[in-house]
């Protein structure tokens, strides 16, 4: 299941909570055709893959300053970030565009563990 924000610092608290981990950011409007299309595979990539990548659902209407400070102007649109930073987005009801995000996310997971272990962070007894 998606993670639903009511607000920007509930977002902030959970990109903290994240920040060394992938987050894609679902923005939609209650009122769009297309978000009504996406609710349901968008909450079934969501529980699939929540143990990885939260997908966190965002109301424009609900939400616009947190519309406006990641510069979302229409929906449905999505943004990947990855240690804070976004790396990829699209917008529009594209599931193939969003199965290529989780991807990304997970190539993204796997590169930081990479780095992790080889920087020497953890050793193998």
């Amino acid at each position: 299941m998606s993670i639903r924000i009511q607000n920007s610092v509930q977002l902030r608290r959970l990109l903290e909570e994240r920040k060394s981990a992938p987050v894609i950011l679902y923005f939609k409007a209650e009122w769009n055709r297309d978000c009504t299309c996406l609710h349901e595979p968008v909450e079934t990539t969501a529980s699939n893959y929540s143990d990885h990548i939260p997908i966190v659902s965002i109301d424009i209407d609900a939400c616009p300053d947190v519309a406006l400070q990641y510069s979302v102007k229409t929906t449905p649109h999505f943004k990947l970030l990855v240690q804070g930073v976004e790396e990829h987005s699209f917008t529009g009801k594209n599931l193939k565009s969003l199965q290529e995000m989780v991807t990304k996310a997970l190539q993204s997971i796997i590169i930081f563990d990479e780095n992790v272990y080889s920087a020497g962070v953890f050793t193998w007894s």
